[in-house]
């Protein structure tokens, strides 16, 4: 039900982005982590395409992607029937498989090649895109991502070791 969003059954599409709105910037802006920002910043400077890929939904992805300063995001698109959100499935989630998908199609909208993209991830199921892309971090990651970035040489910002949250480090020499 979490993954399908379907706990939004039933409410109104207008009561909840604003409701969303201030969430995102009363909550999640506040909890961008400062090592995250700083990096922003530096794709910014450098003039790179950023994009904000998320499996959660647009009204969020939207927002806090304006926030970060990204050129585009691509979040969960809900299904919506006379201004209500339904609870069937989406009809887009970037979630697993379906985010390197997404990122690919992006990738040729834009006529950037994976192989010159550097992607964040922080759970197991952004392995598919990290895979593919030119550059790969690990942000505060999962068991199975940070074994995964450890064994690939991958930068971590902020590993999680039986639990603990240690400050970010570069993994590569």
């Amino acid at each position: 039900r979490r993954k399908n969003k379907a706990y939004l059954n039933g409410l109104s599409v207008a009561e909840v982005a604003a409701w969303a709105e201030r969430f995102v910037y009363d909550q999640l802006c506040q909890r961008v982590r400062t090592a995250m920002r700083q990096r922003l910043r530096e794709h910014q400077q450098s003039g790179d395409f950023v994009v904000f890929l998320s499996g959660t939904p647009d009204f969020i992805a939207a927002r806090l992607a304006r926030y970060l300063g990204a050129h585009a995001y691509c979040g969960t698109r809900m299904y919506i029937l006379n201004e209500h959100f339904t609870s069937h499935p989406p009809l887009r989630h970037p979630f697993g498989e379906d985010k390197l998908h997404l990122a690919r199609d992006l990738s040729e909208r834009h006529d950037l090649p994976l192989a010159d993209a550097v992607a964040y991830g922080d759970s197991r199921y952004d392995l598919a895109l990290l895979e593919k892309v030119g550059k790969a971090v690990a942000v505060y990651p999962d068991n199975k991502l940070e074994n995964r970035a450890l064994e690939a040489g991958w930068e971590i910002i902020g590993e999680r070791r039986g639990g603990r949250l240690r400050p970010a480090h570069n993994t590569r020499t």
